[in-house]
């Protein structure tokens, strides 16, 4: 975990307009005020000064004694606590559907893009129906996104805007680099005529440096919601969060804690880069479990595999599932197994640029339920 102070020379320099000051060389006399001994004795010591590393600079939060680099470049941002264990939720949560989706996208300039979406042959949907379209309209820069999706069969409208802006204060001459800063806010509108998907969200994430503390207030399904989530990298690979919630229609206050340790390992292969793994641990009093999970990149950028084990104290039930992914050439193979038997699967493959062929599985073999689909993307 220690670095080096030379290390951090080249920030340093480019976080300043004006350089560290050069370290004193012996004592500031004449050469001729000095003996032959003294003079040797003096360009012994400069020559050792000459050869060792400059001292940080003077706003460096590093002791002249300590090889420990700053807090703010030792560490990094851990995200939001809502994406907490997103890369394990990818793993194990697949996309497996019935029947036959088809979506095509077709940008109408570089920052206006449509989408129409078609999903027949199911059995998926919660209105019964075998079959779905929806028109999706969005438009996207570097600062932000906005999107309108409108389903006429279920007669929905679901509006999203995103807006991401730096809020890092200018450096100032001679002063440390200043904390980065990095605001998103989030605007969610979903309208149904049942009123039971109705939701009016407005949620604010800040990240700063080395934590991040997000808002989110709002309207669903009638019930007014009010949550507060905060991650901190505690150390280089360790990082801890909560979340509390409190809902207003049952005056119910909910709340979230979890941790992720992330680290690397030698590779089992000689010459091998070495290969990464994360750890998982969360309680949830919303969902009423606790969660540990284990991910591990085998082959980086190739193969990738994970556990996770959740348990439910209040009926003593508890399942486990295990992972696999595998990044082909041209495609994707994700597979998931648990303990009851149930096995899904996703082959993903490109066929040509801007056209992605998927086919998916599951087979729940406690249940003797199958089910199977294909999609196809066409577009940018």
């Amino acid at each position: 975990m220690g670095t080096n102070v030379s290390t951090l020379r080249p920030r340093a320099e480019c976080s300043a307009a004006v350089p560290p000051p050069l370290p004193t060389i012996g004592d500031t006399s004449l050469p001729d005020e000095l003996t032959p001994d003294e003079l040797a004795t003096k360009m012994a010591k400069a020559q050792v000064a000459a050869e060792a590393p400059p001292p940080p600079p003077l706003d460096s939060s590093v002791s002249a004694g300590s090889d420990e680099p700053p807090p703010a470049l030792q560490y990094s941002n851990p995200g939001s606590y809502e994406n907490f264990s997103s890369d394990i939720r990818r793993l194990m949560m697949l996309d497996v559907h019935d029947g036959c989706r088809f979506d095509v996208s077709k940008p109408l300039s570089p920052l206006f893009s449509v989408v129409h979406s078609f999903w027949l042959g199911t059995a998926m949907l919660p209105d019964g129906s075998n079959s779905n379209y929806a028109f999706v309209a969005q438009v996207a820069d570097e600062t932000g996104v906005m999107m309108c999706r409108l389903d006429p069969t279920n007669q929905s409208v679901e509006g999203r805007i995103i807006n991401v802006r730096n809020l890092t204060p200018p450096a100032v001459e001679g002063a440390p680099p200043p904390t980065p800063l990095q605001g998103t806010a989030k605007g969610t509108v979903v309208v149904s005529p049942s009123g039971q998907t109705d939701q009016l969200m407005a949620d604010y994430e800040l990240a700063m440096g080395t934590c991040t503390l997000a808002g989110r207030y709002g309207s669903q399904q009638g019930a007014n919601i009010l949550s507060l989530a905060y991650l901190q990298s505690v150390t280089p690979s360790l990082a801890l969060g909560g979340e509390a919630m409190y809902i207003a229609a049952n005056n119910a206050a909910l709340k979230s804690v979890g941790a992720k340790y992330s680290g690397t390992r030698p590779s089992d292969a000689p010459g091998s880069a070495p290969s990464g793994y994360t750890v998982f641990g969360q309680y949830s009093q919303t969902q009423g479990a606790f969660s540990a999970a284990y991910l591990r990149t085998v082959t980086p950028g190739r193969v990738v595999v994970g556990t996770e084990l959740n348990v439910n104290p209040a009926t003593a039930e508890a399942t486990v599932t295990a992972g696999l992914e595998v990044t082909l050439r041209q495609g994707k193979l994700c597979t998931t197994v648990d303990g009851a038997g149930k096995i899904q699967s996703t082959l993903e493959t490109t066929v040509s640029p801007g056209m992605r062929v998927t086919f998916c599985g599951e087979a729940d073999h406690g249940k003797g339920a199958f089910r199977f689909g294909y999609g196809l993307s066409m577009g940018s």
